[in-house]
C-alpha cells in the first residue's frame, strides 16, 4: 500500500471496492459520515459526505451516475482511470446533522497540505474548466444570478448547537453545504431551516 496520507487516518479502507462490496454494504448502509475516493495511480482524492454512505458510494460505481454528471472532476477521473482504480476510504462516521461540518474539517485539513480533496476543486458542473457548454439562455440567467449575488453576505445560525457563522457570499455557503446558490437564496427568503437545522440569512452589504 502506498503511503498516501489518507490511508493512514481512514477508519475503513477498501482497496478493491467491487471485490469487497458486501463488506462496504454491511459497514456503511444507513451510516452517515465522511468518505474519500482515492485514485490509486496518482493519489488524488475526492472527499465527500453523506447521511447514507452506502447509497452515495454506490452511485460512483454505477454507470448512470457518471453519465448523469459527466462534468464533475471525480466523474472525469473515474471515466479516465476506471472505477477499479479507486479505493474507498471511510474517514469518519458521525451524526447525520454533523456530516457537512465534518466534511469541511477534513477538506480544510488536507487541502492546506495539498494532499487531499484534489477532485473537489471546481466540483460544480458549471464551474470554469469543466468543459461544460451552456446555451446563450443559460448564460444570460447565470449572469443575472451572479449580479444579484454580488455584495451579499450570509449569516448561518445552527439552531441545534447555537453556533453562528458569517460567510462572504452565497457561493461560499452553497459550496459548504453542497447545495445550489438558488437553494441558499430560497431558504433565506422563506426563513425555513435548511436540513431542519440551519437558519440562513442573506443580507446585502452596505455600499
Amino acid at each position: 500500500m502506498k503511503n498516501y496520507p489518507l490511508y493512514q487516518v481512514a477508519i475503513l479502507i477498501y482497496i478493491n471496492p467491487k471485490k469487497n462490496w458486501k463488506n462496504i454494504s454491511s459497514s456503511t448502509k444507513d451510516v452517515s459520515g465522511v468518505y474519500a475516493l482515492l485514485n490509486k495511480t496518482n493519489g488524488k482524492t475526492y472527499i465527500g459526505c453523506s447521511v447514507n454512505l452506502y447509497n452515495r458510494l454506490r452511485d460512483y460505481f454505477s454507470p448512470w451516475y457518471i453519465k448523469t454528471y459527466p462534468n464533475l472532476l471525480i466523474s472525469k477521473a473515474i471515466t479516465k482511470y476506471g472505477s477499479n482504480n479507486f479505493s474507498v476510504l471511510i474517514l469518519e462516521k458521525c451524526r447525520k446533522k454533523d456530516v457537512y461540518i465534518k466534511e469541511q474539517e477534513w477538506l480544510d485539513s488536507y487541502k492546506l497540505l495539498g494532499k487531499g480533496g484534489e477532485y473537489n476543486i471546481l466540483i460544480r458542473a458549471d464551474g470554469p474548466g469543466t468543459g461544460y457548454k451552456h446555451t446563450e439562455e443559460s448564460k444570460t440567467k447565470m449572469r443575472a444570478a451572479s449580479k444579484a449575488l454580488q455584495g451579499n453576505s450570509v449569516k448561518v445560525s445552527n439552531k441545534v448547537t447555537g453556533e453562528i457563522k458569517l460567510y462572504n457570499s452565497i457561493r461560499d455557503i452553497a459550496r459548504l453545504m453542497h447545495c445550489s446558490q438558488h437553494t441558499v437564496a430560497k431558504y433565506s427568503k422563506t426563513g425555513k431551516l435548511y436540513l431542519n437545522q440551519y437558519l440562513i440569512q442573506v443580507k446585502p452589504d452596505s455600499p
